[in-house]
């Protein structure tokens, strides 16, 4: 059985050049289409094989000889972003990786990397592939402590020049970053080497790495300055004004719209810091709900709902604003099934949201936003408790001092 699914193995075929050394713009030639149909043979058939040993229950040492060359086969194929994937081996692949547990992808994981950092990717880039799905899949503990070891080859992934190799690196990327705790990200200075090799990628004009750059660069900034100053400028600002430039006067219309996107994660980052780039906000909003594509009206969207939950104070004065955003934004109420899951989310959410446009929500009567339906009920006002007056906030400092001084 052993030398059966080896033998096998062997059968894979080998990248075509012409993907092998252009990832970015892979065209479907008939080259391509004969590699996908061979390895979908090739992975229907090593399916069974693996099933059948995993139920005979054998000897450990077999998958721990087995284990390396499996998961380097196959992982490579479950990636969207490769340029040679395909969902029927996606599946088959997926199928044989499921039955590996987590505890033999741990004990196979160092020397995997070995594996990989010897090895040419430039020639083939699917090991890198079959890296980043290591990544994503080895249980917190043995990632939190293998970290420095494989660091190296995440930060050489992440600054080829291959964009679907980059973009798939910034997934991982963005995996380590959730799955390692803050304290030792920033003790070990890691918070700092990942946002020196992220901060080029922001001047790119790729979309895909705009797009995909987003969610570990909104995920490491409150790893580097978990409360950053109003009054003082912070890597919250540099990046919200790098995406700023780049939505209102990038030339490329793609990187623009990206950009747009990619600002709603930036904004939910940096919180209430961000109403220092109140207007500029809002002016690429006004410039964006003005035009016609469907999936640019979801993320003006998607972007308001991110402003006006985490700049919520400065929304009040802005409230004309918004109206007028909201009602160019109108067009979106057909379109709004009609795009993904995560578009559809943000507009659901958003149109749910509460928000005071009164300068005193405690009041008994604040004013409404008079919208057109479905987005009526976006601009509400919310249930705020009234603000203390200066007797109680100083009876409430008197309480802490007492207790402080016992």
């Amino acid at each position: 059985m052993e030398k059966e699914i080896l033998s096998l193995i062997k059968e894979f075929p080998a990248l075509p050049e012409a993907v092998a050394v252009c990832l970015d713009d892979v065209k479907p030639t008939e080259e391509l289409v004969q590699f996908q149909t061979k390895t979908a043979t090739i992975l229907s058939r090593l399916l069974p094989l693996v099933q059948q040993l995993r139920a005979e229950n054998v000897d450990m040492s077999i998958w721990k000889r087995l284990g390396p060359t499996l998961v380097d086969a196959c992982a490579c194929y479950v990636n969207p972003l490769a340029p040679w994937f395909a969902e029927n081996c996606a599946e088959n692949a997926r199928a044989i990786l499921e039955l590996l547990t987590t505890h033999q992808v741990d004990q196979l994981f160092s020397q995997l990397v070995s594996r990989w950092q010897e090895s040419n990717h430039d020639a083939d880039p699917r090991c890198l592939f079959s890296f980043f799905w290591c990544v994503k899949s080895i249980s917190p503990n043995k990632l939190a402590d293998a970290l420095l070891f494989f660091n190296p080859l995440l930060l050489r992934a992440i600054d080829t020049y291959k964009v679907p190799v980059r973009a798939a690196g910034l997934g991982a990327l963005h995996h380590v970053i959730e799955t390692v705790t803050a304290t030792q990200l920033r003790t070990t200075g890691l918070a700092l080497v990942y946002y020196d090799a992220l901060l080029p990628i922001l001047h790119m004009r790729e979309p895909v790495l705009i797009r995909a750059i987003a969610a570990p660069m909104a995920a490491l900034l409150p790893v580097l300055e978990w409360a950053p100053a109003c009054g003082s400028t912070t890597r919250h600002d540099e990046v919200l004004r790098i995406a700023l430039r780049g939505a209102e006067l990038e030339g490329r219309i793609g990187a623009r719209r990206a950009h747009v996107h990619a600002l709603a994660c930036y904004v939910k980052a940096s919180g209430i810091v961000t109403v220092k780039h109140m207007r500029a906000i809002l002016r690429i909003l006004r410039e964006y709900a003005d035009g016609t594509d469907d999936e640019v009206h979801c993320g003006v969207v998607s972007l308001l709902h991110a402003l006006v939950c985490h700049a919520w104070p400065r929304i009040p004065p802005h409230r004309a604003e918004c109206e007028a955003i909201l009602n160019a934004c109108e067009v979106c109420r057909v379109t709004f099934t009609q795009h993904s899951h995560a578009h559809s989310t943000s507009v659901d959410s958003l149109l749910s949201f509460n928000i005071p446009l009164h300068p005193h929500p405690h009041r008994s009567q604040p004013r409404l936003l008079q919208l057109p339906s479905p987005l009526q009920c976006c601009l509400q006002t919310s249930t705020r408790p009234p603000r203390e007056s200066a007797a109680d906030r100083a009876f409430h400092w008197t309480l802490r001092l007492m207790v402080v001084s016992n």
